[in-house]
């Protein structure tokens, strides 16, 4: 698959996980469930962004940690 349309894919999909943490035309049972997935999956694609534009290298060691712990925090039970 060439660079463009891998591209074009990417901004499809995270566009539509953008969506997905608004939505609530899901169950009520469901909503929280996708809500949080959708949110996680935001905080990768901003780390991801982040990586690519080379701003994670002068993060501080405090800040990589603080974030670190935002990505586990739902496994650690613990709120930041």
């Amino acid at each position: 698959m060439d660079q463009e349309l891998q591209k074009e894919r990417y901004e499809l999909v995270t566009g539509r996980i953008r969506e997905i943490a608004k939505e609530e035309s899901v169950p009520a049972r469901y909503q929280e469930y996708f809500q949080k997935t959708a949110l996680f999956l935001e905080k990768v694609d901003e780390t991801l962004q982040k990586k690519q534009q080379g701003l994670l290298d002068a993060e501080s060691e405090g800040e990589a940690k603080k974030r670190n712990k935002e990505f586990y925090q739902d496994i650690l039970g613990k709120k930041l």
